[in-house]
Order: structure tokens, then C-alpha cells, then sequence
């Protein structure tokens, strides 16, 4: 008996990729509705019903880098333009917001239609000084300074290149590494990489070091089946230009969230400990379900 050649290793890996990208991406479409923060059967509390809908811009934002022809884009990204451009949507965010108003109110900025309404929102942040590195850490520039990039606004942010040396990509921490500290990384690679879509410009013993660390906590985070870690994970080795499917991590964690996938392409919650029970009603499992389902189906985005 002939023991599994590397092969057929790497396309058993695909297939799991394959069948996680279809499945959450069948799943988002059917409950795409939810996503609505007007509608009257949404099943999320307003203070969260921003947020959702603004990670399904991020969502978009990433896939539409692929050219997608597709009946679910589409209609995902003609969901979105109706709620931005919709009064109430700031009002959401200036009601909910909170703490992470200024964070919500660039997104929105970066990702939103041109018109009034934005404008109002973008002179907010503005008038506020969002735009201005005084008092935000490297973490807070580098998030604020993505968004304001791609919404080609005038700053006084710190570069790439100085933001990044101060990240955690720059000094990976030494293992144990607590679970805050790992998604603090993994989305320092959101910021610097987008997502998977361009190259980071670390140094080569930079990226390298940073490799590795990612490689030792997606170990760890596939072995305990955290499952919306081992997501961004993922997405963060790819985007430091690690081959995904060629790494043995990289197969543990793509195996480790095939394994978790319900037969509807829901990943059901955020990790194994926390999981939600199939007997919920679907407005209450989505609640549940979807950040992780669409952080997946975003790691099958960058992976490809």
C-alpha cells in the first residue's frame, strides 16, 4: 500500500478550498436579506447592524478586485449602494457608533457612493481630525490611513513603510500568543496587504520572520478550531505572499474549517467551543454565523 503522494495532498486541499468557497458563498446569497439593516425581519440589534453591512462592503470591495460576473455580487453590492445612500444609515452609525464611530464613518467613506451624504460624513471626520496621526497608535494610522487611501484623501499619516516597521508584522511576538494579540496581526496584514491583493513591502528577513510566526499561531489556532482565527489566519499568510496550499499549515487550517462547514456552507460560529447549535431559528443562526461564514469565504478570495 502506497502511502498519499504530495499531489494528491495538494488537490484533497484545493477540493477543501473549493467546497468552503462555494458553500459560504451559497449561504451569504440565501441569507443575503439579513444583511439589511432596514429590513424588519433583520436579526440583528442595531448597534450591530451597521457593522454587518459594512463588512459585507469589505467583502465586495475584495472580490470586486476579481471581476467578478456574478448573479450574487451583484445583487450584494446593489444592497449596499441602497443603504448608503439612505440618511439612516448615518444615523445608525453617529447612534451606535460609539467608540468605533470614527473607524465606521472611514469605511464608509472609503466604500460608499459619491453624494450629500457621504460628503456630510467625510467632513465630519474631517473637522474632527480623524485624518491626523495626533494621538492614534501605529495600528489605529495604518487602519485609518488604508480607508483614506483608497478614498483618495488628503492626510498626515505616517508611510507604509514606517507604520509597518512599528507593527506587529515588523517584531512578530514569541509564542504563546494571546488571542487579542493574534487578531491585532492579522488585520495589521489586512491594512498593509488589502486583503491579499498587493504586496506588502517588508523587508525579505521581515516577511520571512513574520511567516513563520503566522505559521506557529495558525498551527495552534487550527488545533483548538478556532475557526474565524484560523480565517484571518489565512488571509494573512497570504498576503504576506506565503503559498497558502503548499505550506503544511496552511492545509491544517483550510482542513480544519472544511471539517467545521455545515452542509448548508455556513461556518457555524467562531469557533468550536462557542458553536451554534443547528436547532436555532435562521434569523438567530445568522446572527451567530455570518461574520465568520464571510471571513471564510474572504480567505477563499485571497487564497485563490
Amino acid at each position: 500500500m502506497t502511502g498519499t503522494t504530495d499531489a494528491e495532498t495538494l488537490t484533497g486541499v484545493r477540493d477543501c478550498l473549493s467546497g468552503l468557497a462555494e458553500g459560504c458563498m451559497r449561504w451569504l446569497g440565501r441569507n443575503m436579506p439579513y444583511f439589511d439593516p432596514f429590513s424588519p425581519s433583520s436579526p440583528l440589534p442595531e448597534n450591530r447592524r451597521v457593522k454587518a453591512a459594512l463588512e459585507l462592503a469589505i467583502f465586495c470591495h475584495r472580490w470586486e478586485k476579481l471581476k467578478p460576473d456574478d448573479e450574487l455580487f451583484h445583487e450584494a453590492t446593489a444592497l449596499l449602494r441602497a443603504i448608503f445612500l439612505r440618511p439612516e444609515f448615518v444615523e445608525l452609525m453617529d447612534t451606535h457608533g460609539d467608540v468605533h464611530a470614527g473607524s465606521q464613518r472611514i469605511v464608509y467613506v472609503a466604500l460608499a457612493p459619491r453624494s450629500d451624504l457621504r460628503e456630510a460624513v467625510l467632513a465630519r471626520l474631517t473637522e474632527d481630525g480623524y485624518l491626523s496621526p495626533q494621538g492614534k497608535s501605529a495600528y489605529a494610522q495604518l487602519e485609518t490611513r488604508y480607508y483614506a487611501d483608497k478614498a483618495n484623501l488628503e492626510h498626515t499619516l505616517e508611510s507604509y513603510r514606517d507604520l509597518a516597521a512599528k507593527s506587529l508584522l515588523g517584531t512578530p511576538p514569541a509564542p504563546p500568543v494571546s488571542t487579542g494579540t493574534a487578531y491585532a496581526l492579522t488585520h495589521t496584514a489586512f491594512f498593509l496587504g488589502d486583503y491579499g491583493h498587493r504586496d506588502m513591502g517588508l523587508p525579505a528577513d521581515v516577511r520571512e520572520r513574520a511567516e513563520r510566526a503566522v505559521c506557529s499561531m495558525l498551527d495552534s489556532s487550527a488545533d483548538e478550531d478556532l475557526w474565524d482565527l484560523t480565517s484571518e489566519l489565512l488571509i494573512t499568510l497570504a498576503s504576506l505572499g506565503g503559498d497558502v496550499l503548499a505550506t503544511p499549515s496552511g492545509r491544517a487550517g483550510i482542513r480544519c474549517l472544511a471539517r467545521a462547514q455545515r452542509a448548508d456552507g455556513a461556518i457555524p460560529g467562531r469557533s468550536a467551543a462557542s458553536g451554534v447549535p443547528l436547532s436555532l431559528p435562521p434569523g438567530r443562526f445568522f446572527r451567530r454565523c455570518y461574520h465568520t461564514t464571510l471571513v471564510t469565504a474572504l480567505m477563499t478570495l485571497a487564497v485563490r
